[in-house]
């Protein structure tokens, strides 16, 4: 006999199933409100999101992204992926000046370094362009302006910068 933890778990799941489906017709047939039910049904029964409500909430985010904030978004992403470039070519520089190579290690060898490394990318740019991206996503740390804009989504519809 099933214990009564069994029973209520698949009693759960059973209606988790129906209800998500019943969302998922709604959906399907032009109901957008059925995404906010479909999620609210999830979050209720404690269960995963399915892919196709995934895929509804990210084409909604993405009929409702302004121009503007694409713009803005691939701007950031571009100062952020050099920022992050000029980070790693000077630290693994530093590494190398300890092993008796004075030619690498500065800044402005990260800069270049960077931008060969960027060159045949959406962040492609000059040396000194890796400069003032880094500094600008510096200043935007140091100043608490980076919350929101320096971070890369999982999705890749929202990426512009690989």
């Amino acid at each position: 006999m099933d214990s009564p933890d069994a029973s209520d778990a698949e009693w759960r799941q059973r209606h988790f199933a129906r209800e998500i489906q019943a969302c998922r017709r709604a959906f399907l047939a032009g109901v957008t409100p059925a995404i906010a039910e479909a999620a609210d049904v999830c979050r209720l029964y404690d269960q995963p999101p399915p892919e196709w409500l995934c895929q509804a909430i990210g084409d909604l985010v993405q009929q409702r992204r302004t121009p503007a904030e694409a713009k803005r978004s691939l701007e950031d992403e571009v100062h952020y992926a050099r920022w992050d470039m000029v980070r790693e070519c000077r630290e693994r520089g530093l590494e190398q000046k300890k092993s008796g190579d004075d030619s690498v290690g500065t800044w402005e060898r990260a800069y270049e370094k960077a931008a060969d490394l960027l060159a045949k990318t959406a962040a492609a740019g000059t040396p000194e362009r890796m400069a003032k991206s880094y500094m600008k996503v510096e200043r935007d740390f140091r100043e608490g302006h980076a919350v929101g804009r320096y971070w890369i989504p999982m999705d890749r519809r929202f990426r512009l910068v690989d």
